[in-house]
């Protein structure tokens, strides 16, 4: 039943209805299971993409973790491939169906979990097979225990046959194994792990090297924000009116309406509510808003400034591997800098001990460069 649960919650990713483009340029919402090949569908800002296809628009930015474990967004363009299961991080965009809902990636996931928890149907276990060894066996012994004690004292026979067939009833073996088999599997579920073959659980005590992934397994998956920097320029006094916690309780306003996962960060800070008009996101590019009288954007450097200069970083800055920088601009000059990084889980650390101990071989994955995993890999000791 746990294990049920488990996959109606994964099931609930799948969006009920999506908007299509009819011939006559008008929209009207339908069932999921009505889109077929070549349909023109509306995704939504924080929608969930039905269906596999291409994008017919510009740009688009998509969060893939339900498909790749990878938080961070990915930015599409013109007639890129997009897959069922993402969500839309940034403004809404059009795409063309290219899959059906029963033959789109989201739905294969949700196969590959269901085939997981339907353990009756995977191969039979080495319990299984011993118990069936076990049983043949107790039978013969039941057979030769019968004819001994039918010649010593007959009226003895069933008591002692039955009184052998309970004490060494193989039920401990035949039952409780699979019904052990089944309450492991649905923990595993919950822990966001699918087993589409029990026998693998079986196999595990011979395990002796491990790869994990990195983002959302030994990192946390929520970018946190480290620190932040005042930037001063020579040529305009545009932070002489700004403190710290200012440019701060700024990023936070500005993000707070997104739902892209560098948001997050700020979204957690708490600060004051600021009144901010014409705030709007601008695809794969940043967050802009006007406050009081001045226009200030929140993105990467060449969004802001429209430069990539080395030297807008301040003196006290220094590059980490893992860290993302986030600039905001006022009147589209630089004012601050925010450093963020993604944390190593904690339940990593302890787990990453443990396996170490057993004198496992532990390697990590990951599409992040080298120097970011080298940075995760030393603080977990992962060689």
């Amino acid at each position: 039943l746990k294990a049920l649960l488990k996959q109606q919650n994964f099931n609930q990713l799948m969006p009920l209805s999506a908007t299509r483009v009819q011939s006559d340029e008008s929209h009207t919402t339908i069932p999921v299971n009505q889109i077929i090949e070549g349909d023109e569908l509306i995704i939504f800002g924080g929608s969930v993409l039905p269906v596999d296809g291409i994008l017919l628009d510009n740009k688009a930015e998509l969060n893939e973790s339900v498909l790749t474990g990878e938080f961070i967004s990915v930015n599409k363009i013109f007639h890129e491939k997009l897959l069922s299961g993402s969500t839309n991080n940034g403004a809404s965009f059009t795409m063309q169906a290219t899959s059906r809902v029963n033959n789109s990636r989201l739905w294969q996931l949700m196969q590959l979990q269901k085939d997981s928890d339907n353990v009756n149907n995977n191969p039979m276990t080495q319990a299984d097979r011993w118990s069936q060894w076990y049983l043949i066996g107790l039978f013969l012994i039941c057979a030769l225990c019968g004819i001994y004690w039918w010649f010593v004292d007959p009226s003895q026979v069933f008591t002692i046959v039955l009184s052998l067939l309970v004490v060494t009833c193989p039920c401990a073996l035949s039952l409780a194994t699979p019904t052990a088999l089944a309450s492991a599997i649905a923990e595993l579920t919950d822990s966001g792990l699918m087993i589409r073959n029990k026998e693998a659980l079986t196999q595990l005590a011979k395990v002796d090297e491990i790869f994990f992934d990195k983002t959302g397994t030994l990192t946390s998956a929520k970018m946190q924000l480290q620190d932040s920097f005042l930037l001063e320029s020579t040529e305009n006094k545009q932070t002489t009116r700004l403190s710290q916690t200012d440019i701060i309780t700024l990023a936070a306003n500005l993000e707070s309406l997104s739902n892209h996962p560098v948001a997050e960060a700020f979204k957690t800070l708490n600060r004051p509510k600021l009144t901010l008009t014409e705030h709007q996101q601008v695809p794969s590019c940043g967050i802009s808003a006007m406050w009081q009288g001045d226009l200030y954007q929140i993105a990467k450097l060449e969004f802001v400034s429209g430069s990539s200069e080395d030297n807008l970083y301040p003196p006290e800055y220094t590059q980490k591997a893992n860290q993302l920088t986030v600039w905001l601009s006022k009147n589209h000059i630089p004012i601050a800098l925010f450093c963020l990084s993604d944390q190593v889980n904690p339940s990593a650390t302890q787990a990453v001990k443990r396996l170490n101990a057993l004198h496992i071989q532990l390697n990590m994955l990951s599409s992040d460069s080298a120097a970011a995993c080298n940075t995760i890999g030393e603080s977990l000791e992962i060689n």
